[in-house]
C-alpha cells in the first residue's frame, strides 16, 4: 500500500527547548573583563605547573603523555629543552574552553602543586558557562586560543534556542555527543550566524573525527545539529531538508510524520512525551522543491525492503 504524509511547515512543529540547565541569572561582571581575568590566572597556572624543580624532575614523564596524546608532535615534543618551549607547546594544546583535559595532564604527571588551582579555575570558568547566553558570547568575538599548524577547524551549525542556550550547553553536547573525542574538541570562538561554534581538533583526528560523524548522523540530528564541516569541507549538512520517521505503538500500529530536519529534536522529544511507549524506526533525510506540498512514502517494491521517499505530484 501507499500512504501521504503532510511535510509540516517549521512554525507547526512542536515547539522544545533544548536548555539542559537552569536559565541564565545576571550577573555582576563584565564578559570580556572575566574572560581576560579567567585567561590570565590560567597562563599563571601554567607558569606554575613547570617551575624549575618541575622541569627537571619531570619532563621525561611530560614527554611521554604529550607524544601519546599528540603522536604527530613527536619530533617537536624531544627537542624540547627549556621550561619555554615546554609552556609554548601546553599553550597549543589547552586554554580555558578545555581546563577539564589540563586536570588530566596534571593528574597523570602527578603535578599534585596545581590541583588546588586548576580546580578553582575550573568552578570559575564553570560559573561563567552556566551564566552566559551564547548569542552574549558571540557578540563580544571573544576568542579563546590562536589556531596552530597542527590543528584543524571543525565547525557545528545547531538549530538551539539562541535566547535559551548558555555556553555550558554546548561542552554538554560535545561530551555526549563524541566522549572520547571530547577531549581533543577545543571551543575557539562562537558565531551569530544561526549558532554556530567554532573549534579546534588536532590534524590527526580528522579522519577518525570524519568517519564518527558519518557513523553517528542519527544521533547528531536529535541532538540539534544542522551541519559539521572541517576546514572548509563539509561533513554534514541537512540545513534546508527534511526529516521523516515512522514510529510503532504499543498496539501495533504504525505512523509516519516528516518536519523540517531542524525540527527533528524537538519532534523526538514530542514523541517521547506524548507517546512514551512508542518506538521510533528508521529516519529518513530528504529534500524537495516547496512547490510541492506533500510526499508519498512508497511500499509497492518487491520484494519489500523498507520504504523509501518519493514527491507526488497528484495534489
Amino acid at each position: 500500500f501507499c500512504n501521504e504524509i503532510l511535510v509540516r511547515n517549521p512554525s507547526e512543529a512542536p515547539h522544545s527547548s533544548n536548555s539542559i540547565i537552569e536559565p541564565a541569572i545576571p550577573i555582576d561582571y563584565d564578559i570580556e573583563e572575566e574572560y581576560s581575568a579567567m585567561y590570565d590566572q590560567f597562563v599563571d597556572i601554567l607558569a606554575h605547573a613547570i617551575e624549575k624543580d618541575v622541569f627537571s624532575t619531570k619532563l621525561d614523564a611530560i614527554k611521554l603523555y604529550l607524544a601519546g596524546r599528540q603522536p604527530k608532535n613527536t619530533e617537536k615534543i624531544k627537542k624540547i629543552s627549556d621550561a619555554v618551549d615546554l609552556i609554548a607547546l601546553l599553550r597549543s594544546y589547552y586554554s580555558l574552553s578545555n581546563v577539564p583535559a589540563l586536570q588530566s595532564f596534571a593528574q597523570h604527571c602527578q603535578l599534585d602543586h596545581i590541583k588546588q588551582k586548576l580546580d578553582d579555575l575550573l568552578k570559575r570558568r564553570d560559573k561563567f558557562y552556566e551564566n552566559i547566553l551564547v548569542k552574549d558570547f558571540a557578540k563580544k568575538a571573544i576568542k579563546d586560543h590562536k589556531m596552530c599548524e597542527t590543528d584543524s577547524t571543525i565547525t557545528f551549525k545547531v538549530s538551539w534556542d539562541e535566547n535559551e542556550t548558555l555556553l555550558k550547553e554546548f561542552e554538554i553536547f560535545l561530551t555526549r555527543a563524541f566522549k572520547s573525542h571530547k577531549i581533543y574538541i577545543r571551543l575557539r570562538v562562537v558565531c551569530q550566524s544561526l549558532l554556530t561554534f567554532v573549534c579546534s581538533i588536532p590534524n590527526w583526528l580528522v579522519e577518525e573525527i570524519t568517519n564518527y560523524v558519518n557513523k553517528n548522523k542519527d544521533y547528531l540530528i536529535s541532538e540539534g545539529v544542522v551541519s559539521i564541516t572541517i576546514d572548509s569541507v563539509v561533513i554534514f549538512n541537512v540545513e534546508g531538508g527534511y526529516a521523516a520517521l515512522m514510529f510503532y505503538e504499543p498496539d501495533d500500529m504504525v505512523k509516519f510524520t516528516a518536519v523540517p530536519s531542524s525540527q527533528l529534536p524537538a519532534l523526538l522529544k514530542f514523541l517521547k512525551k506524548n507517546n512514551p511507549y512508542s518506538e521510533v524506526a528508521l529516519i529518513h533525510y530528504f529534500n524537495f522543491k516547496s512547490l510541492h506540498k506533500f510526499i508519498t512514502l512508497n511500499f509497492c517494491n518487491e520484494p519489500p525492503t523498507g520504504w523509501t521517499v518519493t514527491l507526488s505530484d497528484d495534489h
